[in-house]
């Protein structure tokens, strides 16, 4: 949570100086007369960019989930929703982002939907680096719960249940094959 506060302030404190910063320039466009910025992060900034991506290595993870997990953080501190976006859908397509968004079939967008949260202010790629920072909670599946899972596998949750409020509710799961299921924030 430290680190979360640290990096809003950061953040803030950077918003704050650019903002007082301009150009005497008379060949630099008007904002005015140019209309609004398209409401776009750039590639690289995020409030993620900066952490370290391998803080903690887990112990015990199954090499798939290891994999996943790498994967996941590198994408992340690299402010790469697309990739993101990518290993979510990868393999079978089933994967939650949000619990009020449309989170699966062709209208999924979760790359535009964590850019989205990202430019009003919420920080999910910092939360998504921190808990998978953090040892997950294991879970067996014993009947298959949802779109593409199986009773064959166990769960990967990060964070454990009960750290979940100290994450502002954020969570992920991948599964026992390397299936990234979901990141999402509850509540």
């Amino acid at each position: 949570m430290n680190k979360l506060v640290k990096l809003f302030a950061l953040a803030l404190c950077t918003v704050l100086l650019a903002a007082g910063c301009g150009t005497d320039d008379p060949a630099s466009p008007d904002p005015a007369a140019t209309g609004p910025t398209p409401a776009a992060t750039p590639a690289g900034e995020c409030s993620a960019a900066g952490m370290e991506a391998n803080e903690f290595e887990p112990e015990g993870l199954p090499a798939e989930v290891a994999a996943t997990r790498t994967q996941i953080l590198q994408a992340a501190v690299d402010c790469d929703y697309a990739t993101l976006e990518e290993l979510g859908f990868q393999p079978n397509g089933a994967f939650q982002y949000s619990l009020v968004e449309e989170s699966a079939g062709p209208n999924a967008q979760p790359a535009e939907f964590w850019r989205a949260q990202e430019q009003a202010g919420e920080m999910p790629m910092a939360a998504l680096v921190d808990i998978l920072n953090t040892a997950p909670e294991v879970q067996e599946v014993t009947e298959p719960e949802g779109p593409g899972s199986r009773s064959d596998e166990s769960y990967y949750n990060w964070p454990p249940a009960a750290e979940a409020p100290a994450h502002d509710g954020y969570e992920t799961t991948i599964t026992s094959s390397g299936d990234w299921i979901y990141f999402l924030k509850r509540g």
